[in-house]
């Protein structure tokens, strides 16, 4: 099962460019990106809290993952577009 969701991964990660490059148009490239990003992290949410997977978390490490978050999905496409 660890294989397959790994490779399903790589699969969807693979074509998150592809997706970027189409949404390209009329609003810019960092409000299209943030509305993937949302939707995607509205969608997890929901599965989580549908499967039980949610975990409890410190207030204090909301920080770190918000640093994660940028630096991780946010700063680097914001590079890429620009590059």
């Amino acid at each position: 099962m660890t294989v397959l969701l790994y490779a399903l991964m790589i699969f969807v990660w693979g074509f998150s460019w592809i997706a970027i490059k189409w949404q390209h148009g009329d609003v810019a490239m960092e409000v299209s990106i943030f509305y993937r990003f949302a939707i995607a992290a509205t969608l997890m949410f929901i599965f989580g809290q549908f499967f039980n997977k949610l975990q409890k978390v410190d207030a204090r490490h909301h920080l770190y993952f918000a640093l994660q978050g940028i630096c991780l999905f946010s700063f680097n496409f914001i590079v890429i577009v620009y590059m």
